[in-house]
């Protein structure tokens, strides 16, 4: 509300992410968003799911993105990450069986619902994006070093007034 007339209305998240007035980014600049905002929202899709059972087929799955590595899940939900050198090493040893936890990094999962600023060091701890789980261990998203600096560190994240374009 500004001089009694409704200026946003919207989930909180929204409005701290999306101030829809210079008014409203004003209000909400000082508010600390590592204690208001959640890892849900900040969370991205993952980059690379590997669901294969073999090496042969796991390093398929992961040749199909951008990606070096990707989080390992089968029907008991999030397991670890795989990296590609990894399972090219074990190509490269005529090993084409089965994915083992041998092959799986530990990389430990956070929980969508987790306020940011009790991720940080974890986020900070790894060389990764986190997994994102929910209470079942299956993966949700990831949440990387730059998704939660972008967020953190840059208080005018919301729309730019003028052009309509994200700064």
């Amino acid at each position: 509300m500004k001089d009694g007339e409704l200026v946003q209305q919207g989930a909180p998240e929204d409005i701290l992410l999306n101030p829809a007035t210079d008014y409203v980014e004003a209000f909400v600049k000082d508010v600390n968003r590592a204690r208001a905002l959640t890892v849900e929202t900040v969370m991205k899709p993952p980059a690379c799911r590997i669901t294969a059972e073999t090496i042969d087929e796991a390093l398929s799955q992961m040749k199909k993105t951008s990606e070096d590595f990707g989080y390992y899940v089968n029907d008991d939900g999030y397991q670890g990450i795989i990296l590609q050198q990894t399972l090219e090493q074990a190509v490269q040893k005529g090993n084409h069986k089965k994915v083992t936890s041998i092959l799986i990094e530990t990389v430990p999962a956070i929980q969508a619902d987790s306020i940011l600023e009790s991720v940080i060091p974890d986020t900070l701890d790894t060389d990764f994006p986190l997994p994102v789980v929910d209470d079942d261990g299956q993966l949700q998203g990831q949440l990387s070093r730059s998704s939660l600096a972008e967020v953190l560190g840059d208080v005018s994240i919301g729309i730019n007034h003028q052009s309509g374009k994200r700064h």
